[in-house]
């Protein structure tokens, strides 16, 4: 029996450390000589993926220890009741003398690769670091592929959600969209031709836990997916009609704003303004400079640009152009209706292209008919819930009540009807290209009320201030750029205050410690033993008769550096003062 043998084979499903399915190969080295592994190969393929643990430590080098029990954690695509078979080639440290093991062993009946006739995958990792229970969280990434791997993103990618204890694989709805043209102005050793696409998909992950979904590609006899989605989508654009079990929301004609909103929810109330200019719920950005007339992007007569983006994941509508009257000015605005989750996230991107004097300059501003809103309330910045009558609030043309521009969330709503919209800030930048910082002047949220009930966030406001008279300066280059979530919510009936809002809350923590998302590729055939070990060979790393390299450095074995998600530090554990990867 020889010293140094493998002595045991597990394949696994995906789980979150080793997103991928792999072999756990054991290694008993009963001698007193370090070992390098010079090639790995599972079930007749050359493996460059696999990480190293020796009596349970983690060891950067692919190196087994004297006298040790090693495990190697080796990317492995098995099938369920197929035959492992693991082959290795050690060697020795001083004597450079080449040891070959191999062992096979039975795969289990469950847990094995989806689906054959797709050729590749990666992994996305999602991980819960808050205390917050997943439930539809909406997840946008960005990859690029080689492209002689994949012809037809939108027909051949498909998400299949892990189950970590179980190894259930079950395909789940996603959409892909905003693919690129190929790049192929050069291909050689260090450049190859690629294609970069975006994807989108629900993940549902428990508090404190992590959960594998892989992206399937390579099929080019794949017919595009057709799932079935909770979002219907009616209507000539902009003016669409975006419905799901949570809402059914209007949008403007003509400027595309939010204009009315259908709270379900077994509530079925309509929220709504129609009062003023165009009656729409969602107004700014929104600009005033005498003489020249107050406008807002509710105020577009005609857009010039228009764009969508449908799918069984979401709907996106991006408006842009001067605000009218404004030709100085350029936004850019963005909606995201989403299949599964009631929230619509909304982004804005205000321009200043020539320097402007204001009184005004907003945004952040959603409108309602006093009829159907009664109430405020807002989260402050310590987690406090305050809230109120609006009647009970100065009237306008007093300002009824302001607060910091960037608290956590203000709500609008009516406990009588049991219904409530809220507005989740998430981000709000200034910036400014040329010249100086950006100018945020009177830079604040308040409400105001009359026939209606409104709030928006000032970022430039001496109309609002002591001294209405003044008129500010925005120089030239001037951006201003905000990100939040529209939520229309249901109030329990006979809940206390903090029962009341707690929808809003979860969507506000769900965005703000949003799960943290990891991506793994394999490492492909055709990357340089360079790429991996540069400055071994390099001579940046000088070998000595203490140190040597004695690796083959064969492409198709060259182990790749570390995982990068077995490095996130979320496996950086402390010991005995020390920390390591466990």
């Amino acid at each position: 029996m020889s010293s140094v043998v493998i002595s045991e084979i597990i394949c696994s499903h995906p789980v979150p450390k080793f997103p991928y399915y792999h072999a756990k190969i054991k290694i008993t080295n009963r001698t007193d000589s370090v070992y390098y592994v010079n090639k790995l190969i599972a079930n007749r393929v050359g493996v460059r993926d696999y990480s190293i643990f020796n009596n349970g430590d983690f060891v950067f080098e692919p190196i087994i220890k004297p006298m040790s029990v090693t495990f190697i954690m080796a990317r492995a695509d098995w099938s369920n009741n197929d035959t492992a078979h693991i082959e290795m080639e050690l060697i020795e440290e001083s004597s450079k003398d080449v040891v070959s093991l191999s062992k096979q062993a039975a795969a289990p009946g469950y847990g094995g690769y989806w689906n054959k006739a797709w050729k590749y995958y990666f992994s996305v990792v999602a991980n819960d670091r808050h205390g917050v229970e997943r439930v539809n969280e909406p997840i946008h990434l960005s990859t690029t592929l080689y492209a002689d791997r994949i012809i037809s993103p939108k027909d051949e990618v498909r998400v299949v959600e892990v189950d970590s204890l179980t190894g259930l694989q079950r395909e789940i709805p996603s959409q892909v969209y905003g693919i690129s043209k190929p790049y192929t102005a050069v291909s050689n050793e260090s450049i190859q031709n690629s294609i970069s696409f975006d994807l989108a998909f629900f993940a549902n992950v428990n508090s404190k836990s992590g959960k594998v979904y892989l992206v399937f590609y390579g099929n080019e006899k794949a017919s595009r997916p057709q799932y079935m989605s909770k979002l219907v989508v009616t209507g000539t654009a902009p003016g669409l009609t975006i419905e799901n079990e949570y809402y059914t929301i209007n949008l403007h004609g003509k400027s595309g704003s939010l204009n009315q909103i259908t709270t379900k929810l077994g509530v079925n109330k309509l929220l709504e303004h129609q009062l003023e200019t165009n009656g729409s719920v969602h107004w700014n950005p929104g600009v005033y400079s005498p003489p020249t007339a107050w406008t807002h992007t509710s105020d577009w007569e005609s857009l010039t640009t228009y764009f969508e983006e449908s799918g069984p994941v979401f709907l996106m509508t991006q408006r842009g152009g001067p605000l009218p009257l404004y030709d100085q000015t350029a936004v850019s605005q963005s909606y995201i209706f989403y299949a599964d989750a009631p929230f619509i996230r909304v982004n804005s991107v205000f321009d200043v292209n020539e320097g402007t004097y204001i009184q005004a300059l907003r945004n952040g501003e959603i409108v309602f008919n006093h009829d159907v809103i009664t109430s405020f309330a807002l989260r402050d910045k310590l987690g406090e819930i305050k809230h109120t009558v609006v009647t009970d609030l100065p009237r306008f043309e007093e300002i009824a009540l302001t607060y910091d521009a960037d608290i956590p969330w203000a709500a609008f709503y009516n406990p009588d009807d049991g219904v409530g919209f809220a507005e989740i800030t998430l981000n709000t930048s200034a910036m400014r290209r040329n010249g100086g910082l950006a100018k945020l002047e009177h830079h604040h949220q308040y409400v105001n009320w009359g026939p209606w009930c409104y709030l928006t966030r000032n970022l430039i406001f001496p109309y609002g201030s002591q001294n209405p008279q003044r008129m500010s300066y925005v120089p030239d280059t001037s951006t201003y750029f905000e990100d939040m979530l529209f939520l229309p919510f249901k109030m329990p009936h006979g809940a206390g205050k903090d029962e009341q809002f707690r929808q809003v809350e979860e969507a506000y923590q769900m965005f703000i410690n949003p799960l943290n998302v990891q991506v793994e590729h394999e490492t492909d055939k055709r990357v340089p033993a360079q790429f991996v070990l540069g400055p071994r060979l390099a001579g940046e790393i000088k070998e000595s008769e203490d140190k040597p390299w004695p690796i083959t450095l064969d492409k198709q074995y060259t182990r790749f550096r570390q995982s990068p998600i077995l490095l996130n530090e979320i496996y950086f554990k402390e010991k005995d003062g020390k920390y390591y990867y466990r």
